[in-house]
């Protein structure tokens, strides 16, 4: 994970305003939307996962409910190449990028943590109306 924390910070000293760098993730802000998303990096042996939530699982209040989420997230999943929005270990609504450890480059590091923050942040944005990151 250092190698792609090192990455994000030398994109991020490009990019003072819209990247921040903490620890384990990013801090993406859309200044002319007064918005911001976070997106977490962990690794595995072979590869490296973004993950961005959508709606946290506290938020999500019944089953009608969940069952809704997910449809939208299936139909989401259907037009988006790039990015899976599932729920993750603990019922939060989230988008997911993976890329193998061995390969990610700089280019390829910035397009997904743009991306994946963009969408997370339109799909929250559609189901709760306001900024929760």
């Amino acid at each position: 994970m250092t190698r792609a924390i090192e990455l994000a910070k030398r994109i991020a000293s490009g990019r003072p305003d819209e990247w921040t760098v903490r620890a384990n993730h990013i801090s993406v802000c859309f200044p002319s939307l007064d918005r911001k998303q976070s997106v977490y990096i962990t690794a595995s042996e072979n590869e490296i996962v973004l993950t961005s939530t959508v709606q946290k699982a506290g938020d999500i209040k019944s089953a009608a409910n969940r069952r809704r989420l997910a449809r939208m997230a299936w139909r989401r999943n259907a037009d988006h190449d790039l990015i899976t929005f599932a729920f993750d270990a603990v019922n939060n609504l989230v988008g997911l990028v993976r890329h193998p450890r061995s390969t990610l480059d700089p280019a390829e590091l910035e397009l997904y943590v743009d991306t994946l923050a963009r969408e997370c942040d339109r799909f929250e944005h559609v189901l709760m109306g306001e900024d929760s990151q």
